[in-house]
């Protein structure tokens, strides 16, 4: 064990000695203008520990990246939607023909107008106005029950869904559900109302 420690140290000293001269050698035959590496020590004239240790550190120099090399590169000019992170959305339309055609209001919304069993939907303009209670005249106007899933309000109506899309010519052609952003609140026959900007 003794003996081993001898050695390592002194391919550590012969290696040391080495790196020093080939960083001389290569300074000189940069500046003269000649071939550094016929200065260097032929391989007959080296240990075959000191062989092997420049081998293995030579490998290990190969390895390491250059870390001035730079490639270069271009960045993308497009720029990538933030709104799905930033906002949320307070009201969908599902008009899928698996799963059955139906809204959903989140339970943001839902707990906002009193958390009802049931709302009444009526139109203005360019919003849609839910509330649990915006005529007290049923003839005039139904309910619709409404059944929590997860995070939203479901309500299962196939003809409330048509309605919705005929009055705001909503587009399904190309997706099976359309989701809006943007609510706000008003008292409405003394019940807080929800009104959801659809167009």
């Amino acid at each position: 064990m003794e003996m081993n420690k001898v050695i390592d140290r002194q391919i550590y000293k012969e290696v040391s000695e080495m790196n020093e001269a080939v960083g001389t050698v290569r300074s000189v035959g940069c500046e003269v203008g000649i071939d550094s590496t016929a200065l260097l020590p032929k391989p007959e004239e080296m240990s075959p520990e000191l062989e092997s240790a420049l081998e293995i550190t030579e490998e290990q120099a190969i390895e390491v990246p250059d870390s001035k090399k730079v490639v270069p590169f271009e960045l993308a000019m497009s720029r990538g939607s933030t709104r799905a992170s930033k906002q949320k959305g307070v009201f969908s339309i599902v008009n899928a023909l698996k799963g059955g055609k139906r809204i959903s209001i989140s339970n943001e919304v839902h707990d906002m107008i009193g958390a009802p069993a049931s709302i009444q939907v009526a139109f203005r303009g360019n919003s849609l106005i839910l509330s649990k209670q915006l005529s007290p005249n049923k003839k005039e106007s139904g309910y619709f029950l409404l059944k929590p899933q997860g995070k939203s309000q479901m309500c299962y109506c196939t003809e409330l869904v048509r309605e919705i899309s005929k009055r705001y010519s909503l587009d399904f052609s190309d997706r099976v559900s359309i989701t809006f952003y943007d609510v706000e609140y008003e008292t409405i026959d003394k019940n807080l109302a929800a009104v959801i900007k659809i167009a």
